[in-house]
């Protein structure tokens, strides 16, 4: 956890408490976010500043909007265009874009709408130049200082230091936590479908284009589709399971959630059932947790399947994501926001709450 400081919030105002729920920053604001490096932005008079573990006002609440900071810089919202600050506020990165990601390994992703002309997607690094130029290519992923960006009839690797790419001549493309293998497909058949197979980062195929659709590899297995319904390979394209899910996510911390017969349980890379199908939905794992759903109730489950918060939370995901997306469903830095009626308040691991209606 970045802070040992979690946002509390106390009827309809925010403050900050302990591990053990005690108030150490009194609740006086709209907002708040959770303490990223060493800063959380907070809303004051419906704008948003950033204030210390102290409880300071250290960036004044002037933004309309704002990101957390990584990578010493946050994204800021002036007049309607996002540029980047550093934690003194300075303005480092001029107000130039209508999207600002977060930096990852020194680089963003941002984006410009032009009336009349589209989106324009580029990435930029934290000087604030153009490592690519905005253009209408747009960019699917960035992992281990490598783009992969969509153009009109193909896509490309673009090796961000260096002047290196390569081009993947492909009609679609998905990208995993795995970089060496890459889910191309190539050409239509009789009914219209491409076909899908496996390149690495040099475009050499790796694995076949047998399958009907293909997904990114993440813990060492891909997701492949036939008829409609899903299974799994590893890396050598053996077929571990096959296609017989009517939904997945990813592999997460070695278990995958399915859903078959219209409910969701977990597999292990073997393809073995470890949590039984019988929940209305089920999340993928992370920090040794998944969300799943009876009925219009969630809680979470560890690693074993055993309920470990209760299903007593309002599953109401459009609540929650206006709240703040990146809390929504998954655990981040021992935190999940969950639905309280028509509020939101933040829960740990062990299902303690932040909060009082």
């Amino acid at each position: 956890m970045d802070s040992t400081l979690i946002p509390y919030r106390d009827g309809d105002k925010w403050g900050f408490a302990d591990q053990q729920g005690n108030i150490v920053i009194p609740c006086t604001f709209e907002d708040a976010h959770p303490f990223k490096e060493g800063l959380a932005a907070v809303m004051v008079d419906e704008l948003i500043g950033f204030i210390n573990p102290e409880g300071k006002l250290v960036i004044p609440a002037d933004y309309e909007d704002v990101s957390d900071f990584s990578e010493g810089l946050a994204a800021v919202l002036v007049d309607d265009k996002y540029g980047y600050i550093n934690p003194e506020n300075n303005m480092v990165i001029a107000p130039s874009y209508d999207f600002a990601g977060l930096f990852k390994n020194g680089y963003a992703e941002v984006e410009v709408e032009e009336a009349g002309a589209g989106q324009f997607f580029g990435i930029i690094n934290k000087e604030g130049n153009d490592v690519i130029e905005l253009s209408e290519n747009f960019i699917i992923d960035i992992q281990d200082k490598i783009a992969f960006v969509g153009m009109d009839d193909r896509y490309e690797l673009i090796y961000l230091e260096g002047n290196n790419s390569v081009p993947l001549p492909y009609e679609d493309l998905d990208v995993g936590a795995q970089t060496d293998l890459i889910a191309v497909a190539k050409g239509y058949d009789e009914t219209g479908l491409p076909a899908y197979g496996y390149v690495n980062k040099a475009g050499e195929v790796k694995i076949d284009f047998k399958f009907e659709e293909a997904y990114g590899f993440f813990e060492d297995r891909a997701i492949i589709a036939q008829n409609d319904l899903y299974g799994l390979i590893d890396p050598q394209g053996n077929v571990i399971v096959e296609p017989q899910f009517e939904d997945t996510h990813e592999f997460s911390e070695g278990l995958l959630a399915a859903k078959k017969d219209d409910k969701w349980g977990f597999l292990n890379k073997a393809g073995q059932t470890v949590i039984p199908f019988e929940y209305d939905y089920a999340g993928a794992f992370k920090e040794g947790r998944a969300y799943v759903r009876k009925g219009d109730k969630y809680g979470f489950i560890n690693l074993q399947g055993e309920v470990v918060i209760p299903l007593k939370y309002e599953a109401d995901i459009a609540l929650l994501e206006e709240a703040d997306i990146e809390f929504a469903q998954s655990f981040e830095n021992g935190l999940v926001l969950v639905n309280v009626g028509e509020k939101v308040g933040f829960i740990d691991l062990e299902g303690k709450e932040f909060f009082k209606n």
